[in-house]
Formats: C-alpha cells, sequence, structure tokens
C-alpha cells in the first residue's frame, strides 16, 4: 500500500474544513469597511428576492465567495485523494499485486473520506442546529471525481433546470441523478465513479428525510459594513 502522506493530510483538511472556518479568513476584509462606498439598497420589488422562497437561487448564491472556496477546495481536495486528472496520482493506492485486504482498506478509507466530508459541510449550527446543503462543495467534488466532461456537464443542466425546481433537496436530487446518466455515459457502466459520485450528492437528501428537517440555503441580507465572505 502507497500513502503519500504530503498530498493525503492537505486533501482531507480540504474536505474536512467546515465552512463556518472561513468566517475567520473574511475579517481580513473588515479593515476595508471604512472605505466602503454606502449605496442605498435596491427595494425594487422585481429584483427583491421573498426570503421564504426555499429555492437556490444562482444570481444570489455565484456571488458568495464561501461558495465560490468550497467549490475550489472540494475539488482540488476530491483530486488530490483521488487522482483522476492528468499528472495526479492517488494519495493512498494500492500497489499492483496487493491482496484483496488492502485494496478494500485503500477502497474504504478513500470514501469514508469523502463520506465524512459532505457529512461535516452538512450538519451546521447558526445559534441552532440545521442542515444546510453543499451545493457548492458537492459541486466541485462532482468535478473532481466524474471528471469535466461528466461532472461538468451535469452542473451545467441541473443549473438549467433549476429554476423549476423547489428546493435545495430537488436541487441534489436532480443534480445526482444527471450524474448517473452522464457518467455512465462519459465514463462507461463499468465505472463505479457515478454511483459514488451520485451518492455522495444525494446524501444530504436522505438526512433530511431521515431526520424529517429541510435542507437550507442561507441567504441572509449582509449589512454594508460586514465582511464580504457570507
Amino acid at each position: 500500500m502507497n500513502i503519500a502522506w504530503l498530498q493525503l493530510l492537505p486533501a482531507v483538511i480540504l474536505l474536512w474544513l467546515p465552512r463556518q472556518m472561513l468566517r475567520i479568513g473574511g475579517r481580513v476584509f473588515e479593515f476595508q469597511r471604512h472605505h466602503r462606498r454606502r449605496y442605498p439598497l435596491d427595494t425594487n420589488p422585481a429584483k427583491t428576492r421573498d426570503p421564504n422562497d426555499p429555492s437556490v437561487s444562482f444570481r444570489t448564491e455565484i456571488v458568495k465567495l464561501r461558495n465560490t472556496i468550497d467549490f475550489l477546495r472540494a475539488g482540488l481536495g476530491t483530486v488530490m485523494l483521488l487522482g483522476g486528472m492528468p499528472g495526479t496520482e492517488p494519495a493512498w493506492q494500492t500497489m499492483p499485486g496487493a491482496d484483496a485486504e488492502s485494496v478494500r482498506l485503500a477502497t474504504y478509507g478513500r470514501l469514508g473520506i469523502l463520506l465524512v466530508g459532505v457529512l461535516i459541510q452538512l450538519f451546521r449550527f447558526e445559534h441552532r442546529s440545521m442542515l444546510f446543503a453543499p451545493i457548492f462543495y458537492l459541486t466541485g467534488v462532482t468535478i473532481g471525481l466524474s471528471g469535466f466532461a461528466a461532472g461538468g456537464f451535469a452542473v451545467l443542466l441541473v443549473w438549467l433546470v433549476n429554476p423549476v425546481l423547489p428546493n435545495p433537496a430537488a436541487f441534489l436530487a436532480v443534480h445526482a441523478l444527471l450524474v448517473v446518466l452522464l457518467g455512465t455515459l462519459f465514463l462507461g457502466l463499468g465505472d463505479l465513479r457515478p454511483l459514488l459520485n451520485a451518492g455522495l450528492v444525494f446524501l444530504p437528501v436522505v438526512v433530511s428525510f431521515l431526520a424529517r428537517r429541510p435542507l437550507v440555503q442561507l441567504s441572509k441580507r449582509v449589512k454594508v459594513s460586514s465582511s464580504p465572505l457570507r
């Protein structure tokens, strides 16, 4: 068994870092608050999002810096862990001719790292516990696990149909379905990565159903003087 610890440990940190920790980095930008110009809030009803609307708003979510960081760290961490991209090798792999026990250990170990990473992003504590839909984190995992072709097309299509999806759970369910279909198309029936990918994407939906609690996206209005990380 070959474990590249200098590659594995950073991958685990990237995948397991709780989203809430990104707030710490946001404090670096607080010095800018005294230099920002204050603009009046746009109160046009046609442009104002209903705070009770549970659907996922692309326009709202795409501009959040934390979402971009989630996408990049999840994609990079997945590639570092599993390889799959040109010029990359898995951080945890077995040598040719390894026994079945070593193969199972490496397989379950890598799967466990990804599974724990998704669960860490899912459970969130903001004065009370909630189930957060880690959409951009799972987007990064999808690109890293299924590749640019299958994963990229799945992500593109789910955002195209997103306007008719009522909530984050529906978004992730469609995302998982597209990963299976396009992953099978691009990678073949014998490749298990699409099924693994779909399972990780669908996991928050299963937890939400079992816990009887909705998946949420935090879309709080942030004051002008607050951190740009939301």
